[in-house]
């Protein structure tokens, strides 16, 4: 293929909530394109863009929707997100933006992976990875062509770091003192609208899994741990409290609890506080099947696989090496950026579990 251009974009069809919010939800294309565009305009020497959805843009997720006969909406959103037949008019409608380019989509949709396959555009799709304890938060990566997921494997994080990482925390927690005064089973609640509680074309709430929770509740005490994000807190714990649960409030931080030897187990709908669990030798459980693997250690090339790459992907030689495959020249450089702890939590503005901009252990920053 002629790969002429570098592409940013993200799931271009997520609606959450209100459709006004998608001038929001753009925004992060808008963010990794500032994170990584010069390394990788430097690797490629191509023109690097950025294609979203949002006012006054050429590209209309609208139209995609109606190519469907469907409304835009949170709830189509979640209709299309595995959607698999895809009409020629709708390939026809990316290929006006996306040919000839190689993508790097923020969090995209498998139907989006779909598409660029369909077209045969490769595509390098960036996620924050769910182990969010480390010295830095960080990203994982899958793809649609196996050539670029052979040349991502050998940045693959190891796990003996992530479980040098737990620990340290551990060992924080043991030297503070800390009391932790529940002991049994810890349940994640989860946002509202969330990617991760798609299964069977729409999004599954807590609800819906009654009975999970009745058979936790019948070999243990149960934690339900509610997300500050979830707009329908209220519902969540009448509903925690009528199955007879208990109810935590927000001065427990997650990374304490991981830590406490009376937390035997960890659940949620499909959380990724159940991936990081099982690096403090938590056993711990999804009451839903997860599409996308995290931390898996395969070599075997999937869609759903992510592979998990620490800080590398901040550097000119990560992307001129995985993009090689299909550019005919890539270009490095002899320095990088010393790593330097927090530097793409300041950027993300994201502290989960830390104090802005320490590594200083405290509750959750939108738990207070």
């Amino acid at each position: 293929m002629n790969t002429n251009k570098i592409i940013f974009t993200g799931d271009l069809l997520r609606i959450s909530g209100d459709i006004s919010k998608r001038d929001l939800i753009a925004k992060n294309s808008h963010w990794l394109h500032q994170i990584l565009h010069r390394q990788i305009k430097y690797a490629t020497k191509k023109e690097v863009t950025i294609v979203e959805w949002q006012t006054s843009s050429e590209f209309s997720g609208n139209h995609v929707f109606n190519l469907f006969g469907l409304e835009a909406n949170t709830e189509n959103w979640s209709k299309l997100y595995f959607q698999e037949e895809i009409p020629i008019k709708v390939l026809c409608y990316f290929e006006q933006f996306f040919q000839n380019a190689l993508v790097i989509g923020f969090e995209i949709s498998p139907f989006m992976m779909n598409v660029f396959s369909r077209l045969q555009i490769p595509c390098v799709n960036v996620a924050w990875d769910p182990v969010r304890f480390m010295d830095d938060i960080f990203f994982c990566f899958s793809t649609n062509r196996p050539e670029i997921f052979d040349r991502l494997l050998p940045y693959q994080l190891n796990e003996l770091l992530i479980h040098q990482a737990a620990d340290m925390q551990r060992a924080r927690f043991m030297r503070q003192g800390t009391t932790i005064d529940i002991e049994g089973t810890l349940v994640f609640g989860q946002t509202y609208v969330d990617r991760s509680l798609i299964e069977k074309n729409r999004i599954r709430e807590l609800e819906e899994f009654e009975s999970d929770l009745l058979r936790l509740r019948k070999k243990s005490e149960v934690f339900f741990k509610i997300h500050p994000f979830d707009f329908k807190i209220e519902q969540r714990k009448q509903f925690v409290q009528r199955l007879k649960l208990n109810l935590l409030n927000s001065t427990y931080n997650t990374y304490d609890l991981f830590c406490a030897e009376s937390i035997k187990h960890v659940a949620a709908i499909s959380s990724g506080t159940t991936v990081e669990a099982r690096f403090f030798d938590k056993s711990s459980e999804t009451f839903m099947p997860t599409y996308y693997q995290y931390h898996q250690n395969t070599t075997v090339f999937d869609e759903a696989v992510c592979v998990p790459v620490f800080d590398d992907f901040l550097t000119t030689n990560f992307w001129s090496d995985i993009l090689s495959p299909f550019l005919k020249n890539t270009y490095t450089v002899k320095q990088k950026m010393a790593f330097k702890p927090n530097r793409m939590r300041q950027a993300n503005c994201s502290f989960w579990g830390y104090q802005e901009p320490s590594n200083e252990q405290i509750a959750v920053k939108y738990d207070k």
